[in-house]
This record gives structure tokens, C-alpha cells and sequence, in this order.
């Protein structure tokens, strides 16, 4: 599946905000049933998994121009790992 973005919503620096600032995200465990249920109520196919939001937040800090060492680091990757997640990722501009 290939993921591009084409702009960033209306709602980003609210979404990033509480991103950053807000509290411990769910366990792993309780985050995938969560989005395997919200998957399968919304007709999405295939599935959305826990690193989906996670990967989309990445690419809109990028699209924001949010240095990369800021958004590898924020996420716990190293620059290599980092490039792998975003070497295929399409960003779009209109």
C-alpha cells in the first residue's frame, strides 16, 4: 500500500500538540484491539494496525518541515531506520 500525503489537515497543530504534550498513549495490546475494532466498524480493509496513526503523524511533522533528527528521535528511531519509514513515502503538493 502506498501512503502519500497530500496536505495537512486543518487540525494538525491540535493533533500534534497532543501528540507531543499529552498523556501515555494506551498499551500496545489495548491500542490494537481498539483500531482492529474501529477497522472493522468502518469498512476499512486491510486492517489498521497500531503503527498506522504512529507512521501518519511521522509524515505530517515531515510535511510540516519538522527537522528529521526532531521526528527519528521523538520516535525512538536511529537516522537509518528513520529513512526507511519516509524513503517511499509520496508527498504531495498542490
Amino acid at each position: 500500500m502506498k501512503r502519500t500525503i497530500d496536505k495537512l489537515p486543518a487540525t494538525f497543530p491540535y493533533i500534534f500538540k497532543a501528540f507531543v504534550e499529552g498523556r501515555r498513549p494506551p498499551e500496545r495490546t489495548t491500542w490494537f484491539e481498539n483500531l482492529e475494532r474501529w477497522s472493522q466498524k468502518a469498512g476499512i480493509s486491510p486492517k489498521v494496525n497500531p503503527k498506522t496513526p504512529r507512521k501518519t503523524i511521522e509524515s505530517w511533522m515531515l510535511k510540516a518541515g519538522i527537522p528529521e533528527i526532531e521526528i527519528y528521535s521523538r520516535q525512538g528511531h536511529d537516522p537509518i531506520t528513520s529513512l526507511r519509514h519516509y524513503q517511499s513515502l509520496s508527498l504531495i503538493t498542490k
